[in-house]
């Protein structure tokens, strides 16, 4: 069997000295960016005036403000946590008084100090946003089409009107739930066997870093940000030394655009080639995987995966 380089396309084999192929990780603390949007309204959380502060009241305005962005600081095993500004980390999203059991009306707005009355859970089931004391985030005057400048405030209940979704700047909703387990895996991604009396030859193109997932629903569409990829694989993920290797290495060669290549292969009668690919693999309770191809190999047997 001779394998030969296409002239145009380099063939994608990364040598990369890895350790196990399967190693769990911890629940990691910290989730992606993300903005949050009124679901009936389409309107997003915006700084009351337009800067964020000490204070300054959350509300509802059109179209999305860049540096009014979030992501969760976990205080437990990925349930409750803190909204803490993207822009300005030590501002974080309190009731009004700040206290566990907050009571209806309690407006919204940014403050400094990470405590238990400070505490959010974010149903992406549901769309709701729900305080420490058991309210949930509604518009103030509970309206689904509010106007520009509606507060933000926790009330009891939930309804259509109380909607909010994490999304990206497009309005495209974002899995925000952490991975129970980040791993590597070999993924057998092409076979083929000369079955005839004579040499044959044939090709085949592989792109790695491409992210692909199972997870999809009628209700809303899940994208996979550059946030999402760091805060699953990248370098603030509590992950293995193997996963963030891997994941920066796929990264740079995205970003050098030599990322895809084309392997040219001949076979002499009976012979066959099986290609592998190395896979970082994230997967969630709700039985959703994400992957991200890396680097290749190949060998002669379909039944065992490459070692390393």
């Amino acid at each position: 069997m001779q394998f030969k380089k296409n002239s145009c396309s380099p063939i994608i084999l990364i040598l990369i000295v890895c350790f196990v192929s399967s190693i769990s990780a911890q629940v990691k603390k910290r989730s992606q960016n993300f903005y949050i949007m009124h679901d009936s309204s389409k309107k997003f959380i915006h700084p009351y005036g337009g800067n964020i502060g000490q204070g300054i009241d959350l509300v509802l305005f059109d179209g999305c403000k860049k540096e009014a962005s979030f992501y969760i600081e976990y205080a437990d095993e990925g349930t409750w946590g803190y909204l803490v500004s993207t822009k300005y980390p030590n501002l974080v999203i309190h009731p009004n008084g700040s206290s566990p059991s907050a009571g209806n009306g309690a407006e919204l707005s940014y403050w400094p100090g990470k405590l238990p009355g400070s505490q959010f859970r974010i149903d992406q089931n549901n769309n709701t946003i729900q305080h420490k004391s058991g309210r949930y985030w509604h518009p103030r005057g509970g309206s689904g089409m509010p106007g520009n400048d509606t507060g933000i405030v926790i009330f009891d209940g939930a309804n259509m009107n109380t909607k909010f979704k994490v999304v990206d700047s497009n309005k495209k909703s974002i899995k925000l739930e952490l991975p129970l387990t980040t791993t590597t895996r070999w993924n057998l991604i092409y076979q083929d066997m000369n079955s005839m009396n004579r040499e044959t030859t044939g090709s085949y193109t592989v792109t790695i870093g491409q992210m692909e997932s199972n997870s999809s629903t009628n209700e809303r569409e899940t994208t996979t940000s550059g946030s999402m990829e760091t805060s699953m694989f990248g370098i603030n993920a509590s992950v293995s030394h193997e996963v963030k290797n891997l994941y920066s290495a796929t990264k740079a060669k995205e970003q050098r655009r030599d990322n895809q290549g084309a392997i040219n292969y001949k076979l002499l009668p009976g012979e066959a080639i099986y290609i592998w690919q190395k896979e970082l693999v994230a997967k969630w309770s709700d039985g959703s995987i994400y992957t991200m191809g890396t680097y290749i190999t190949q060998s002669t047997n379909s039944n065992v995966p490459p070692i390393n």
